[in-house]
């Protein structure tokens, strides 16, 4: 059973059919009676049954809702913002609304992932297992992505592969702090040693990205703990 908002926002969709009002039924998953009794909570207050009440009074944070915030947590990382800003408008459009390419919502399977963006499914498994993807197991075991993953995918696939390998190559070096470093004062040295003018908006970007970088490596000197849990790409 597949349980949305109605466009409308008046009611709901259940498999397709539009029903008025957000009626409690047993027949439902639970997780889809939480999410209609929230909408009418928030939409008409004033329906809300004695069954939806208490399935709100009692509900607990899910393992899978704890793991929504870490990732929203990684989505509002000003890092992951600078990928977004990067990103072709057809793909952000994506990004906020995978459902128009998937008929579903996050999270997204390996295969999912792999259509929504275009990378093959093995690319999809190279860049996850060397932590370049952001993403988290289910209970099975499987990889699991969320809107923060399918950004840096985007990111990814629009660069070549000579630097995607080489994204991979320092993020599984021994010491990926200290290949980080030579990567940007080496890249550094060269592009700003160039005789060629340099385009000022990318200069006022990179400035930007920088700086974020810097404000994170401080946040998880000064903060080890809650900080590798907003910056982590895997559970």
């Amino acid at each position: 059973m597949t349980v949305k908002l109605s466009p409308s926002r008046k009611g709901i969709l259940v498999d397709g059919e539009e029903l008025r009002g957000f009626p409690y039924l047993e027949e439902m998953a639970e997780s889809d009676q939480l999410r209609v009794a929230a909408w009418a909570r928030k939409l008409a207050p004033g329906s809300l049954t004695a069954a939806q009440r208490s399935l709100l009074e009692n509900r607990r944070p899910s393992a899978r809702r704890m793991e929504g915030l870490r990732q929203d947590q990684i989505l509002r990382s000003p890092l992951v913002r600078t990928l977004w800003d990067g990103l072709l408008e057809a793909q952000q459009a994506l990004v906020l609304n995978p459902d128009r390419e998937l008929d579903k919502r996050y999270p997204l399977t390996t295969g999912e992932l792999s259509r929504l963006t275009g990378m093959s499914k093995r690319q999809v498994q190279y860049w996850s297992e060397r932590r370049l993807l952001p993403h988290w197991l289910d209970e099975r075991g499987y990889r699991r992505f969320e809107a923060a993953g399918v950004i840096v995918a985007f990111a990814l696939s629009d660069s070549k592969q000579h630097d995607r390998q080489h994204y991979a190559d320092v993020a599984a070096d021994s010491q990926p702090l200290a290949a980080m470093r030579r990567a940007v004062s080496v890249v550094g040295l060269s592009a700003l040693s160039s005789s060629e003018k340099l385009d000022p908006d990318e200069l006022q970007r990179t400035e930007r990205t920088l700086r974020l970088l810097a404000d994170a490596l401080h946040e998880v000197r000064e903060q080890p703990e809650s900080s590798v849990q907003t910056l982590g790409l895997v559970a």
